[in-house]
């Protein structure tokens, strides 16, 4: 047995047991979102959910992203890996950005959940809970949503 076989076998060896480890770990957390799911409100639009799903699929790009970083073997360690999130939609133009939030916009309704409690500041704000779910009513201007929660718009 050579130097060269014996490294590969060694990293497949700890490969393995790493791949054991992970989805050892991996089925319990996914268990027990399972588990809270049913437990939880079943009527619940997707997108409740959605920026969890979101956060466990970062986590684990991160973790594959640690386990090529640390691997020795030789196709891998050639190839620089990148962790940093390109949150660019890949547009050439902005005419083609304008039409895919235009699409995207006409498809159907879109909800938004609030994630903390806001307290009504002037006549045209609206207070609104934690929770609570908000239907988006026109996005045109990026910093500024208007919104409709209980039939009141703001």
């Amino acid at each position: 047995m050579n130097a060269t076989s014996y490294n590969k076998e060694t990293c497949s060896r700890g490969h393995e047991a790493r791949r054991r480890k992970k989805q050892k770990t991996t089925n319990k957390t996914a268990n027990a979102r399972a588990s809270r799911w049913k437990r939880g409100n079943e009527d619940d639009p997707q997108n409740i959910r959605q920026p969890e799903l979101l956060s466990d699929l970062r986590n684990a790009i991160i973790q594959i992203c640690a386990y090529f970083s640390e691997c020795n073997e030789k196709e891998h360690c050639e190839r620089q890996i990148c962790t940093q999130a390109d949150y660019s939609l890949g547009f050439d133009s902005t005419k083609e950005r304008e039409i895919f939030f235009t699409t995207r916009n006409e498809v159907g309704e879109r909800k938004a959940r609030a994630i903390a409690d806001f307290e009504q500041e002037d006549e045209h704000d609206l207070g609104f809970h934690r929770d609570n779910i908000i239907q988006i009513v026109s996005t045109e201007d990026e910093h500024r949503w208007i919104g409709e929660l209980n039939g009141r718009y703001f």
